[in-house]
């Protein structure tokens, strides 16, 4: 028994081994294959947390589970995992940032970009930005006098993950920027297997739509959907078929948009894990929201997003962690207000405000969804107010001697 479990151990190793020393864009294709043994890993690295120190191979093992945890590609993939990395990890981030191979740490700041959220000290966001400003300069250097498909690669990388940054900073210029430079790359040669190909899509289709150029969106998400994917790869090809439905609802072509929202809804049933069920919930969304366009079956449509707000809560672990928490509440807000009741549309609106404002911090102010949300509230406040006084108008009225 004991042999037995040595030997798994030691396969894990290896499979462990074969993760942390592949290249940047091989990583994704490794962890597809093993995604079971990511769980093994994070106990292990759970347990080197207990230490007061981190070494270079702990900022390793941080590294692999940030970038095969990413949401997008695979159906095992845990974000409490992320999650809980990157705040452990990020705590220490002046101590790893003096180990010598500055490679390895540039790719641990970019692999950890997604979280965003990870402190409130305002000292280590700018210790972070600076982070990864300087890694970007690293990977172009590197690129510049390499001049090869592997620092092609690590440089391209670096710029969609500089871009997401700046995406989530509500900085959708400097987002393009980056994005737009990934682009004219990629014309000079491929560069990015067929994951981060489709990762740029997927991020450049984003970008468009935010800047509501909804036509050239959809155009970029059809060039992901396009690509040749294996079985192991569904999970994006999912997400990039809820953006889509973003699209196509944003060009009023609800009923294509209703078809491919219920076909996302089938699908993401049969291919994710339980723990990876946001994609599933944001299928629901698009298909309550096209219910409150046409004005019919509200009922269901209120019933979808509550049940969306359920999953993203269980999934995110915890209410006011991602935006796509605030559009759900929104969404339900909108339900309500169809329906005629302005104090549960006002209510879901006030959750989705406290939910940005929880996510973006100081930087909530520059949010478009955020100060649209605002005049929304104010709006139906407004409207309450003036029927609560012509109400009141009335009942003198018919309360009158007169």
């Amino acid at each position: 028994m004991n042999t037995g479990i040595k030997s798994e151990a030691m396969v894990k190793n290896k499979i462990f081994i074969r993760m942390i020393n592949n290249d940047w864009v091989d990583v994704i294709k490794e962890v597809n294959a093993n995604s079971k043994v990511v769980l093994v890993l994070y106990r292990l690295l759970r347990r080197k947390f207990l230490n007061i120190s981190i070494d270079e191979k702990t900022l390793c093992l941080s590294t692999c589970l940030l970038e095969n945890n990413n949401i997008l590609f695979h159906g095992d993939a845990n974000y409490k995992y992320y999650q809980d990395i990157s705040f452990e990890v990020f705590k220490r981030l002046d101590d790893i940032k003096s180990l010598s191979n500055k490679k390895l740490f540039y790719r641990f700041c970019f692999a950890g970009v997604y979280s965003d959220y990870f402190t409130n000290n305002q000292e280590k966001k700018e210790l972070y930005k600076k982070c990864l400003i300087s890694g970007l300069r690293y990977f172009r250097i590197k690129y510049k006098k390499g001049n090869s498909d592997q620092t092609l690669a690590d440089y391209l990388l670096g710029l969609i993950h500089m871009s997401q940054y700046y995406l989530f900073m509500g900085n959708i210029e400097k987002n393009n920027f980056f994005l737009n430079k990934v682009s004219n790359l990629l014309k000079k040669g491929s560069g990015l297997n067929e994951n981060y190909m489709a990762f740029f899509y997927y991020h450049y289709s984003w970008s468009f739509f935010e800047r509501h150029n909804y036509k050239k969106a959809l155009s970029v998400v059809n060039k992901l959907l396009d690509l040749k994917f294996s079985a192991l790869s569904e999970p994006i090809i999912l997400h990039a078929m809820n953006i889509k439905c973003a699209m196509l609802y944003a060009l009023k072509r609800y009923d294509d948009c209703l078809d491919l929202a219920n076909t996302v809804s089938e699908n993401s049933k049969k291919i994710f894990s339980i723990n990876n069920q946001d994609v599933y919930a944001e299928s629901l969304l698009n298909i309550a929201k096209c219910f409150i366009k046409r004005g019919n079956n509200l009922l269901k449509a209120k019933n979808y997003a509550q049940n969306a707000i359920s999953i993203l809560a269980k999934f995110f672990l915890g209410h006011n962690i991602d935006p796509s928490q605030a559009l759900a509440n929104i969404v339900l807000g909108e339900a309500y207000e169809q329906s005629g009741d302005k104090d549960g549309a006002l209510n879901c609106f006030k959750i989705a405000g406290e939910i940005y404002e929880s996510v973006y911090l100081d930087k909530v102010k520059n949010n478009i969804g955020y100060l649209k949300l605002m005049e929304k509230i104010e709006k139906l406040s407004l409207s309450k107010k003036i029927k609560i006084k012509s109400t009141r108008r009335r009942r003198r009225c018919f309360t009158s001697p007169a």
